[in-house]
């Protein structure tokens, strides 16, 4: 009885779906409402867990890999368990999602440091805020690239630098998209926290998660899974012209395999 109690804890009920082929939709603006329906109070077990393993700031990265990986497989309609993938994700992601958050806290750190110093240097020199908005600008793409980091890092075996190098491009090339992805999640937190339309500890970073999966979820299909096999290796398009954009080079995804 006991060890049925904890399997049901670790896995979940395998006798209540969370979703049935009956209640998904072709489209996947539907199906990102049915998903949110359905697995809403999932979605609340899932942020209450990334937020326990936030606790230690240092673990901020691998717990964001681990609710990823949950999320993007409800967002594509795949099954997830909230604790046992989320462990998954964060056991299999651990060194690389360490690593992003590592760059990230650098980054911070060498962002506060040049707006400090342009906004002293600006005082005596006009050009300085034109330097400290340029800044602010690479910053904000640097922000919007997270948009892709982190479903990649789950999705394939990709090195960092690829990681990231692609999330530039996608970034680039969906820019307009980016930006109203990026704005609506902001928007979320601010709502969050001035507004109180949705507690911030209850359901906004699970909720923000799966509206950017839902739109990553459809950009690989899009410019990457279209490229790969059913062993998630490169298969060069022969004797057709497209005008898709190209997200890395023929090796670098030669080396990249899908995960499940």
């Amino acid at each position: 009885m006991a060890g049925g109690f904890f399997n049901r804890l670790y896995y979940g009920n395998d006798k209540k779906p969370d979703l049935t082929k009956e209640q998904v939709s072709g489209s996947r603006f539907k199906l990102f409402f049915d998903v949110l329906g359905v697995r809403f109070w999932k979605l609340i077990q899932l942020n209450l867990l990334y937020l326990l393993f936030c606790i230690p700031i240092i673990t901020i990265g691998p717990a964001t890999a681990g609710m990823t990986l949950v999320l993007r497989n409800w967002a594509r309609d795949d099954h997830a368990w909230v604790w046992s993938d989320f462990w998954d994700g964060m056991k299999s992601n651990f060194w690389q999602a360490l690593a992003v958050f590592g760059i990230d806290v650098l980054a911070a750190i060498i962002l506060w440091v040049n707006i400090q110093f342009y906004n002293a240097m600006g005082q005596t020199n006009q050009i300085f805020f034109m330097v400290k908005y340029l800044v602010l600008g690479i910053a904000l793409i640097f922000a919007m690239m997270h948009i892709y980091i982190y479903p990649m890092m789950v999705t394939y075996k990709l090195r960092l630098r690829d990681m990231f190098k692609n999330a530039f491009i996608f970034t680039a090339a969906k820019l307009p998209h980016t930006i109203g992805i990026f704005a609506l999640c902001v928007g979320l937190f601010i709502a969050s926290i001035y507004l109180y339309v949705l507690p911030l500890f209850i359901i906004t970073f699970s909720l923000c998660g799966l509206i950017v999966n839902s739109f990553t979820n459809a950009v690989f299909d899009k410019y990457i899974n279209v490229h790969l096999d059913d062993s998630g290796h490169y298969v060069p398009i022969e004797d057709e012209k497209t005008d898709e954009e190209p997200v890395a080079d023929e090796k670098s995804l030669e080396k990249s395999g899908v995960r499940a």
